[in-house]
């Protein structure tokens, strides 16, 4: 493509303002020899994620939810909520009270909406049906809801510190332009070029969403959850594990820059760099992160196994790790066993040194597995930030 086709073109708006009205997606793109060698690194790296569906799929299994969770917080933080992992994880197991409700209700509907796409997968492609379900539980209950959750903007809207558009760093196209604009990028998700991987395809795909910015609100979130629905659609991986929030979230000046700069220079390139860099990063980092928590659960099952001989207390090492944080209702109500005996259990491991008691502003005491957290929480850390990788 030329390069005024690749930068697409600007329309007059009120005010004398301009709006960005994208171009269609590259279906060729000259690699650099950087990006060839990228390339390789990210697509070996998500290999090797893709590889631990061999440790047995209860194992994998086991490590979606909560790595749904770490992205459902990082892409939220993204846009400007403060509930950490930690919060979320306390929330939903009934220690409630120690964040913000609002953004407790943002994680969780990002989470909701996640885990429906995903689900959806299996009777419905990528298509700007299952984008507008998706936008809707997106939206619903939090702030935005305003706007139409679902629908399309009816409005111009732009990014910029102070809410003044002469401020704007982006201006996205006209509200005209957008159903169209939306058909083009379903058409270029539904039949993707020959030419290109399905990462880079992936990448294109992201940019091309956050430029049109469809919605009123939302659309940062949306466009990140579609990377993993796609990745998991056209089945580069088997489970949904990998996910960029963490490195997005780390170089967020970065992230903004490369896509500003396929908007106003029509580089594509820089951009593609950029997210593979970000693939071969959470994947090699995804990788280590779950084999650790995997030895962990081996060595948690065998000191339960050796002092309990319950097939229960087994059970409940695995939830921990779909969430360390637990009650002795939930024990009681996800066991199916009585509160008597889900406390009996809870109990046992505290004296195991597995679980300890934490403050919680309820009545129902919050029990937490502090080795468990401590994990996941360093699987919510960029991969870079932790040494893993290669940059």
């Amino acid at each position: 493509m030329s390069l005024e086709a690749l930068r697409g073109k600007y329309v007059e708006i009120a005010r004398g303002q301009r709006a960005f009205v994208p171009p269609p997606p590259p279906i060729h793109l000259d690699y650099t020899d950087h990006i060839v060698e990228l390339l390789g690194r990210a697509s070996r790296a998500v290999g090797r994620l893709d590889g631990l569906a061999e440790l047995g799929a209860v194992n994998v299994r086991l490590l979606a939810s909560p790595y749904m969770r770490i992205e459902a917080v990082l892409s939220s933080r993204i846009e400007g909520t403060r509930t950490s992992l930690d919060e979320l994880l306390a929330s939903e197991a009934g220690g409630g009270g120690r964040a913000e409700e609002r953004d407790v209700r943002e994680v969780h509907n990002y989470l909701v909406a996640l885990e429906h796409g995903l689900g959806r997968l299996d009777e419905l492609p990528i298509c700007v049906r299952l984008v507008r379900e998706l936008h809707e539980l997106l939206l619903s209950g939090v702030r935005g809801e305003q706007y139409a959750p679902g629908r399309f903007r009816t409005g111009q809207v732009f990014i910029a510190a102070g809410g003044r558009i002469e401020n704007a760093i982006y201006v996205p196209p006209p509200p005209g332009f957008v159903p169209e604009l939306m058909s083009e990028w379903e058409r270029y998700v539904s039949e993707p070029p020959l030419a290109l991987s399905q990462l880079i395809h992936c990448s294109l795909m992201h940019y091309q969403f956050e430029a049109i910015h469809p919605f009123f609100d939302g659309n940062g979130r949306l466009g990140r959850l579609l990377i993993v629905l796609l990745l998991r659609e056209r089945g580069v991986l088997s489970h949904p594990l990998l996910y960029l929030s963490a490195f997005l979230e780390e170089h967020r000046a970065e992230y903004y820059e490369r896509l500003n700069a396929v908007t106003k220079q029509g580089d594509w390139l820089g951009w593609v760099e950029f997210f593979l860099r970000g693939v071969d990063v959470q994947a090699t980092h995804t990788v280590e992160a779950c084999r650790r928590l995997l030895s962990l659960r081996g060595e948690m099952r065998e000191t339960v196994q050796q002092a309990m001989r319950t097939a229960n207390g087994l059970s409940l090492v695995d939830m921990l790790f779909n969430n360390p944080y637990m009650t002795v209702p939930r024990a009681s109500e996800q066991l199916g066993v009585a509160a008597s005996s889900a406390r009996g259990l809870i109990l046992s491991l505290v004296e195991l040194g597995l679980l300890t008691e934490v403050p919680s502003e309820g009545r129902t005491k919050l029990y937490q597995a502090p080795r468990i957290l401590r994990m996941l929480e360093e699987a919510a850390r960029s991969g870079d930030s932790v040494g893993t990788g290669t940059l």
